[in-house]
């Protein structure tokens, strides 16, 4: 068998002995790693679902909701290039703390005030300073993984995010409606302290100062990462089939409003569906670190890929809402497979030099792919239907898998090679 390249990339990339504050990564690392993700998501998702709620009862208007909505999820993929490169430029450990630090900042301005235009204004400035954390933690995690544990890391940090996503929007509804948004948003910003002592708990070094760049990744700057993700062959076209993927998903998410109504379970009955996606995201990323024990990451990209293309093809054809539950909770398994396996790829293929930065450009690009589907899927589904979207949502998908497939079988390339060692 084929020697581990994480183990050769581990050895690499990790600082000599004597650097190293303990002796060697570890599990409890990594499980501090993943709690302060899923802190850092439940605090932020309650808080976005409080600064909905509070934008809404104060305008009556949805457009202040579709700002709020912007100003979270689009400003991290319009400055993912410069979050990418603090990430490999400066000391990860020092990027995440100071990051949770003026998250915390932002959301302690915003639970002192109520004008509308302040609380967007300040929640983008939240969003741009919080870009930086994820993708450096994804690049750090290779330093505080155990050897041949590459993929049980990344199956534990993708599981406390969805943990943490499903969490938070319960919590923060409850809390507004029971209290008000200004204690949602002081509370999110304790959980960026809480999640900053959590980094600053683990011992040993983290990576990042661009050591060992050569001078063109250095002379590349912000485009670093594209330029790579475009060069490497293997990651190209996993990033290309992600973008449609996430596609596909953007495409499903009026659709599932709409798919609901026509099968007469209202909001109940949405929100089911949208909490068995996020139960399916769980499994996926448990299954993926089992998988990856004796699969490469390739063939494990190409049937996760095909299992979202089924998961929601499914979902359009089911004549009984129970079975509509069923296959959406195997296309959130499968997605969280590919989640899971998409990073253990871009960790083992992108030098540490650059790899925040490649994280960070393989998530613009996914996001890319879901603000056009956002754009055109309203009216898709006020023209067609819910059913033919997700079927055309399906075959974006399945197309993704057929090329990663077709590309894969050709040229007979494996990813990476299976997990050696897991826990």
């Amino acid at each position: 068998m084929e020697p581990s390249r994480e183990r050769s990339i581990s050895r690499e990339q990790r600082p000599p002995p004597h650097l190293l504050l303990v002796s060697a990564p570890s599990h409890a690392a990594v499980r501090r790693v993943a709690l302060a993700r899923a802190i850092s998501f439940a605090g932020s998702t309650s808080a976005f679902v409080a600064l909905a709620a509070s934008l809404y009862a104060s305008t009556g208007s949805a457009v202040w909701v579709s700002a709020a909505a912007l100003a979270s999820f689009a400003m991290p993929a319009l400055v993912s290039p410069l979050s990418g490169a603090i990430g490999d430029r400066h000391d990860r450990r020092r990027v995440m703390v100071v990051s949770d630090l003026l998250g915390s900042a932002c959301f302690a301005v915003m639970a002192v005030t109520s004008a509308p235009l302040a609380l967007v204004s300040v929640k983008a400035l939240a969003a741009v300073v919080a870009a930086p954390l994820i993708p450096a933690a994804g690049a750090a995690l290779p330093w505080v993984a155990p050897e041949g544990g590459l993929a049980w890391a990344n199956s534990r940090l993708a599981a406390a995010g969805t943990i943490g996503s499903l969490i938070g929007p319960a919590a923060g509804g409850l809390l507004v409606a029971g209290s008000s948004a200004s204690l949602v948003f002081g509370l999110n910003a304790l959980s960026f302290l809480i999640s900053a002592l959590m980094i600053l708990s683990i011992r040993g070094a983290l990576g990042g100062t661009d050591e060992g760049a050569d001078a063109t990744e250095r002379e590349r700057g912000l485009a670093a990462g594209f330029a790579f993700l475009m060069h490497d062959r293997e990651l190209r076209l996993v990033t290309m089939a992600f973008a449609a993927i996430f596609l596909g998903i953007g495409l499903t998410l009026p659709a599932e409003v709409s798919l609901t109504a026509d099968f007469g379970v209202g909001a109940g009955g949405y929100g089911v569906l949208v909490a068995l996606w996020g139960v399916g995201g769980l499994i996926g990323a448990w299954l993926a670190s089992r998988l990856l024990r004796s699969w490469p990451s390739g063939p494990v990209l190409v049937v996760a890929g095909a299992g979202v293309a089924v998961g929601l093809w499914g979902t359009g054809a089911s004549p009984l809402f129970g079975l509509a539950l069923a296959t959406i909770g195997i296309a959130g398994v499968a997605e969280g497979v590919w989640q899971v396996a998409q990073q253990v790829l871009i960790q083992h293929r992108a030098p540490d030099a650059i790899r925040s930065r490649v994280l960070a450009a393989n998530e613009a690009v996914s996001q890319a792919g879901l603000a056009i589907a956002l754009l055109v899927a309203g009216v898709l589904v006020n023209s067609l239907g819910p059913r033919p979207v997700f079927y055309i949502a399906a075959t974006s998908c399945a197309v993704a898998a057929l090329v990663l497939f077709a590309s894969s079988h050709r040229h007979r390339a494996v990813a990476t090679p299976p997990e050696s060692t897991t826990s």
